[in-house]
């Protein structure tokens, strides 16, 4: 009898603030697809982040494995580690070495300039090493990795969106890929979620996506709340001893009072940023035959 596989065969390949968080959740309904019991082990480039960077970090092919070790004859093991995109060279080195050949791979993507952002904010929120505004961290960004082995590698705000390059590489090396676009994901979860059961050849399923994980768009009031959330982390303490929907008012209450929403973005920051990303973004739409006019600058 032939041994079961106990790597992953469909792998959600990011960039962060693309809606991996969510795909990854809403998948993981479908009776015939298992999720990791992490969702982003990074373990296929695990190497070129580094344990300091990433606390979360799997380096070990058979902890691996483990994370699937449960109902190992579901049709569908899934992980989803945002930074594989950003990595590519080692993604496709390590997912040869390791994976399936048949390995399906989901890619997500969005308007580079609004993830950029909403990157920035969203480490500015978790990691109490960001202290640069977000003009300074793009100014940078080439250099600061070198010099601080604490910054994670989701602060190559810029790099990390440009995508032509990235996704050309992986359609160039492995049979099955959908790409996936937030802006369409978002305004309608469930025509997209169709389409990846078709892509996976699996029956439909009723998913429920009413829920948004790791929802952006806000920051904390002041490095104090920030600080005091991540020490004591009250979500895990709390939420066994009040249920879900008293959890739920809590913590939205909590949140009301010590959050705010995001600053927009600069418009000139923005304008530039758009001129810097429009040869890539006219290079991707030609490669998925796909019209990316949503994400041109509304206000230019």
């Amino acid at each position: 009898m032939a041994e079961i596989n106990k790597s992953p065969n469909l792998i959600i390949v990011g960039a962060p603030k693309c809606g991996t968080t969510s795909l990854f959740n809403y998948l993981g309904q479908h009776p015939n697809i298992i999720l990791s019991k992490i969702k982003e082990p990074h373990f296929l480039v695990h190497e070129k982040i580094g344990i300091t960077r990433l606390k979360s970090l799997i380096t070990n092919y058979d902890e691996y494995k483990s994370l699937f070790e449960k109902n190992l004859n579901m049709k569908y093991k899934i992980e989803a580690s945002a930074l594989y995109l950003l990595y590519v060279d080692e993604f496709i080195k390590n997912a040869k070495k390791y994976l399936e050949e048949d390995v399906k791979i989901i890619v997500c993507v969005r308007n580079p300039v609004e993830r950029a952002y909403s990157a920035y904010n969203h480490v500015k929120r978790y990691n109490v090493y960001e202290k640069l505004s977000f003009e300074e961290a793009l100014r940078l960004e080439s250099t600061r990795f070198e010099s601080d082995l604490r910054i994670s590698p989701a602060a190559k705000y810029f790099e990390i969106g440009l995508y032509y390059e990235k996704i050309k590489k992986i359609l160039d090396n492995f049979k099955f890929v959908k790409v996936i676009v937030y802006e369409d994901f978002i305004s309608n979860p469930k025509e997209t979620l169709r389409e990846c059961m078709s892509f996976l050849n699996i029956d439909n399923f009723n998913f429920k996506t009413e829920k948004v994980h790791m929802k952006g768009g806000w920051v904390w009031k002041n490095n104090f709340y920030r600080n005091s959330a991540r020490a004591f982390n009250i979500v895990s303490l709390i939420k066994p001893l009040l249920g879900e929907n008293f959890f739920r008012l809590i913590k939205s209450k909590a949140l009301a009072m010590t959050t705010e929403k995001v600053n927009k973005l600069d418009k000139k920051t923005k304008k530039i940023l758009y001129e810097k990303y429009r040869s890539d973004i006219n290079n991707l739409s030609k490669l998925l035959k796909k019209d990316l006019k949503i994400w041109e600058d509304e206000s230019s």
